[in-house]
């Protein structure tokens, strides 16, 4: 198909041959028809129309995918969604702009610098719809969402795979609907779909084919159309690449690919005819020469595409506060090594185990960091043949790219290239060191990439006639080992603990892994298997702070508290920031009355984490213990300044002001915290005490009342109502409010005291006393 493009000039010419840019003396029109309909004659599948074909690949994606509706908030869910602020109403709507993907400021030494304020707008519209936190739809939306991104891939597909006189009769070929298929059922997809968080990949690759749909539009404006019509999809095409990065940082990737299709199927560029050319002595005589004036469209269209991408790289960097994110070794090791030749050696292993999830995708795990993929560092370690491997499949199918005799195949299996490795260039460690080592979520747009070179081997094989009928059995099996793969991991995704325990198999290795099912065996409670866990999880990796810290806690729990006390100053000596593990640190520390150490504990916490209302509260607690009353006034009120609804905060500073003899502060404090906290039991049971020392014995009722209405089964409360009543005068009240505090709790002494003094009095008045 003959491209008519030129920017910049209301005619719009190609030349037949010029410099490794061949058009009609090598590959005419006719030619790329009848190359369009002999790879497709060759791929066992019906012809479909473009309705039913997007509309099977619609509902073969929600087929796969619809399991996930059904799933909990799991993993980086907790922190992206319920413990970002910024999903909440009464964070302002700018935050969103000015924040991290985590709801963290950018400019933060603890933060990732993932700015993807539309993402999280999205999220913010989940919460607004559903009225809070209820994932089922959260989850629906990614499941829509891929459905919509497979349907769209079509289109894709069908740049490359469609004659004019197909895509006029709205029919689709084969190769398209089978990439579009495998793309829809790819069980590398799961992470990016079963997830929330990635969203961020769904509407990222959402954005990015727009772009890249724009930018074919602007290529393939026909010569009749306005020259304005051209420049309206660039433009398009590169704001769509904007909204793409806000998604996720790897949107930024569509202009590499618009470059790409440009130069390898507009253009269709030939490197060796280039160098040939560049180094031919005998230079072409004028009448072979042709008109070169489309390629200042070529010019202007990379020229906007170059001056896009340095824009918005130099905005991302102002945005991230133009410093680089930090990360620890664990998170990333091969990064971290000193040796040039150690780090080339490792990061091309970890290529080669992505490009093995995109080809077999069974070992799937939601962490490959600490130690799940350990270091290559001697040249007998045998895992040096996958790299050999890899760069001999992708040698090969490059030196098929230059010297192929197949134009029109070779110009599809360098598209799909481009698509594979363009995308994946942010998470390969080439520009700047990432934060995993492998993530499948990254590679949601690379298998475009790959999906088309799978369909193009399929052709290939098929050319010879005795394989067919093994590459339709190979393609039925492909297709169904995906979809029930694909419907097995997503299964795996509905809770946490089965996502970390299907870990456990693939990464052995990785202390994060155990670390994850650790915390969940201690929320079930089960905490001798919590203990073996995170125990696991330190002996794989002796400086994981998290492991160290959460394993002190559990053991402080249980009263072990020297041990305790060792490992969380293990965990503050392997991450001097980590401010929970010197909160936790300084707990243990009081409770062995090093009350000294104890403070400069609860201090560092606050050093490195200036708005840590726990850290304050437990400063309090230790300054009450020490008689420095004001001093835990002070620790009170930062926290409850930085955390309103804090009840443990309240509660100690009115119970610190009514022991200090300021019950009239206190009540006024009381009143003050029930505007943060109204449904607080335990904020209206001492309210009712103070006001009952008080006299103001209306008063106290009312709260007494309200403290059992919001907690019931407690019989301290009903115990306290009856000393009420009992001072009130309201003897039967009374009575009634002791006994039915006896039945609740019949071990309590002071209620029976109680309720023996009333009975005496009520003896003495009808004895006349």
């Amino acid at each position: 198909m003959p491209v008519r493009t030129r920017a910049g000039n209301s005619r719009r010419r190609v030349p037949k041959e010029l410099n490794g840019v061949s058009h009609s003396a090598n590959e005419s029109p006719q030619h790329h028809i009848d190359d369009n309909n002999n790879l497709n004659k060759l791929l066992p599948l019906p012809e479909l129309s473009r309705l039913h074909a997007s509309l099977t690949i619609a509902i073969v994606s929600l087929l796969c995918y619809w399991n996930s509706c059904n799933g909990d908030f799991v993993f980086d869910d907790s922190e992206a969604i319920l413990n970002n602020k910024d999903l909440r109403p009464e964070a302002p709507i700018w935050t969103l702009f000015i924040h991290d993907f985590w709801g963290g400021k950018l400019d933060s030494n603890e933060s990732h610098k993932s700015y993807r304020p539309l993402t999280v707008l999205t999220f913010r519209l989940n919460y607004w719809l559903a009225n809070g936190y209820h994932p089922w739809g959260f989850h629906f939306v990614n499941v829509v969402l891929h459905a919509v991104v497979s349907m769209l891939s079509l289109r894709i597909y069908a740049v490359f795979f469609e004659d004019r006189v197909r895509m006029k009769t709205g029919q689709v070929s084969q190769a398209s609907f089978l990439c579009s298929l495998i793309f829809a059922v790819h069980p590398v997809h799961t992470e990016s779909v079963a997830g929330v968080v990635g969203r961020a990949d769904l509407l990222c690759a959402l954005f990015f084919f727009l772009s890249f749909l724009c930018y074919v539009k602007c290529c393939s404006a026909s010569a009749d159309e306005p020259i304005q019509s051209s420049l309206n999809y660039l433009l398009l095409s590169v704001v769509l690449c904007a909204v793409a990065m806000l998604c996720k940082e790897q949107g930024i990737t569509a202009l590499g690919i618009c470059c790409a299709y440009d130069l390898i199927i507009v253009c269709k560029v030939d490197i060796v005819r280039v160098l040939q050319n560049a180094f031919r002595k005998k230079k072409p005589l004028p009448t072979e020469q042709e008109d070169i004036s489309w390629m200042r469209g070529l010019f202007y269209r990379q020229f906007a595409l170059v001056l896009t991408g340095v824009s918005l790289l130099i905005a991302r960097w102002q945005i991230m506060g133009s410093a680089p994110p930090r990360f620890q070794v664990s998170d990333n090791p091969a990064s971290f090594e000193k040796s040039l030749l150690s780090r080339f050696i490792n990061y091309n292993y970890i290529y080669s185990i992505n490009i093995w999830l995109l080809v077999h995708p069974w070992w799937l795990c939601f962490d490959w960091s600490m130690g799940c993929i350990p270091l290559i560092q001697s040249a007998k370690d045998v895992r040096i043949l996958a790299v050999l491997a890899m760069w001999v499949s992708l040698g090969g199918l490059m030196l098929y790219c230059f010297f192929g005799k197949d134009l029109y195949f070779r110009r599809l299996l360098t598209i799909g290239l481009a698509f594979l490795i363009v995308p994946f260039l942010p998470a390969s460690n080439f520009f700047f060191r990432v934060g995993f080592v492998v993530a499948e979520r990254v590679l949601y747009l690379s298998s475009v990439g790959s999906c088309l070179i799978v369909v193009l081997g399929a052709v290939a094989i098929s050319r010879k006639p005795p394989m067919r009928k093994a590459l339709s059995v190979a393609v039925s099996a492909v297709l169904l080992f995906y979809s029930i793969r694909t419907v097995q991991r997503t299964s795996e995704w509905l809770t946490e603990e089965k996502l970390f325990t299907s870990g456990q198999a693939v990464c052995p290795l990785n202390a994060k892994v155990h670390y994850n099912i650790g915390k969940v065996r201690s929320t079930q409670q089960r905490d001798e298997e919590a203990l073996a866990y995170y125990r696991e999880a330190v002996r794989l990796n002796p400086t994981y702070s998290d492991a160290l810290n959460n394993l002190g806690n559990l053991l402080k729990e249980k009263g072990e508290i020297s041990e305790a006390e060792k490992l969380l100053e293990r965990a503050v000596d392997s991450s001097k920031a980590f401010a929970a593990g010197w909160m936790n640190l300084g707990t243990v520390k009081a409770a062995l009355n090093k009350m000294q150490e104890a403070e400069t504990c609860y201090k560092n916490a606050i050093r490195y984490r200036k708005k840590y209302p726990d850290a304050f509260f437990n400063l309090g607690n230790l300054y009450i213990d020490w008689n420095r009353d004001a001093e835990a006034v002070a620790a009170f009120r930062k926290a409850v300044k930085l955390k309103s609804d804090h009840v443990g905060a309240w509660m100690n500073h009115i119970l610190l002001l009514d022991k200090t003899d300021k019950r009239t502060e206190g009540i006024e404090l009381a009143y003050e915290a029930l505007k943060h906290i109204p449904d607080e039991s335990s904020i209206h049971f001492n309210l009712g005490n103070m006001l009952g020392q008080e006299k103001r014995f209306k008063e106290a009722e009312k709260h007494f009342l309200r403290a059992l209405e919001l907690n019931p089964v407690q019989p301290e409360i009903r115990g306290n109502l009856g000393v009420l009543y009992h001072r009130w005068g309201k003897l039967n009240e009374a009575e009634k409010c002791y006994m039915e505090a006896l039945a609740a709790d019949p071990q309590s002494a002071n209620i029976r005291e109680n309720l023996e003094k009333l009975k005496r009095t009520k003896r003495n008045i009808s004895n006349g006393f």
